[in-house]
């Protein structure tokens, strides 16, 4: 059995050190597309693959969603069938795109850790997922002390997931993140609607279930062609949190923005592309325009963008994260990334708000 790690602690960037942390691949598996171009591609031209779906919201009108539609040889209708198969199988094809893309051979080594991203408030089980294709031989070397972390954060689990990577890459090797997760159980759906979280025929302020797959591969001294270096990581925690009574302000996540900007050692206004997990939902969109309003205080660039990807591919649970750094490396790799310093931030459900800032370029300190 591998060593596994099931993690609730929080981040001390005080006393965590960036040293040279960078994405070198990645692949993803959405409703939009099988891979990160194909993803990407549509994203950048404003498509989205929302359907009706077997699920009914509280006027008996089917939910829009935004189902990956994996079709079988065998049934064309499978990619509705077995829940359990559907996540590993967008799970191998994230991982065997980004294996790909830096030039690795299947099955990957054992000295390549996993660091797995989960949310422990709902009814999936990455854990097992991750068992499952450990035994897959073709996907994963056998090993009994492969490292393995798991973080239930739901969304924000991202960045300290990227903190645990920093923390044990020291030496010429691989670390890869995974995360794959849907809305689309009647569990899920039926807790949603009984908070009133999702876009229905009643309520435009709600998010588009979907679900998805992600896989980057991080390293420290590896030179690849395309690389985007982690300058900054932070995380906070919020009292107002979505099912509170108290009025959100922002404070938390700005808190975690402030603590990656610093981190880096740029100031809010040298963000060039702010790349954030809003879907639809009016509280994080306040949440957001809260913690931004607090951390900017000069104009952003002119050429400033805010990009907010679950606009077009539904919401995909505590892998939008990850997909959403696979959608950054994927511009970067076809020379579509116009930006120096990006700002990604993420919320959840529970306390946590995590931000991350990446460049393209050797990271350096800009603020003392």
């Amino acid at each position: 059995m591998a060593k596994q790690h099931f993690l609730r602690l929080g981040m001390d960037n005080k006393k965590m050190e960036l040293e040279n942390l960078k994405v070198v691949s990645a692949g993803m598996v959405t409703s939009l597309g099988m891979d990160a171009p194909t993803t990407v591609a549509a994203i950048r031209a404003g498509l989205d693959n929302f359907t009706m779906s077997e699920f009914k919201d509280t006027t008996n009108e089917p939910l829009v969603a935004a189902p990956v539609k994996i079709n079988f040889s065998v049934d064309t209708n499978g990619y509705r069938e077995g829940g359990h198969e559907h996540f590993i199988k967008m799970c191998k094809f994230a991982i065997e795109e980004c294996a790909a893309n830096a030039g690795l051979v299947l099955p990957l080594p054992a000295d390549i850790a996993i660091f797995a991203l989960s949310d422990d408030t709902r009814p999936k089980s990455i854990t097992t997922i991750i068992q499952e294709m450990l035994s897959d031989k073709s996907i994963f070397t056998p090993s009994e002390t492969r490292h393995i972390q798991v973080f239930t954060h739901g969304e924000s689990s991202c960045i300290y997931a990227l903190a645990a990577a920093n923390n044990y890459l020291t030496k010429k090797t691989y670390a890869i993140l995974l995360a794959v997760d849907s809305w689309l159980n009647t569990s899920d759906i039926e807790h949603c609607l009984q908070h009133r979280r999702l876009n229905t025929s009643d309520s435009a302020t709600g998010f588009i279930p979907g679900e998805g797959a992600a896989a980057c591969l991080l390293t420290k001294s590896i030179e690849h062609k395309d690389e985007i270096f982690v300058c900054g990581l932070g995380c906070a925690e919020e009292p107002a949190t979505l099912r509170s009574d108290q009025p959100v302000y922002g404070a938390g996540l700005a808190g975690a923005i402030k603590s990656a900007l610093q981190q880096a050692g740029v100031s809010a206004e040298k963000i060039d592309l702010r790349l954030s997990d809003i879907s639809g939902e009016q509280y994080f969109f306040e949440e957001a325009a809260y913690a931004w309003a607090r951390v900017l205080r000069v104009a952003s660039p002119a050429d400033f963008s805010h990009q907010t990807i679950a606009a077009n591919i539904g919401h995909p649970g505590c892998a939008l994260g990850l997909i959403i750094i696979a959608y950054m490396w994927q511009l970067l790799r076809s020379n579509r990334l116009k930006a120096n310093y990006i700002l990604m931030h993420l919320s959840s459900a529970q306390t946590t708000r995590g931000a991350a800032v990446f460049c393209i370029k050797q990271p350096f300190k800009e603020l003392k």
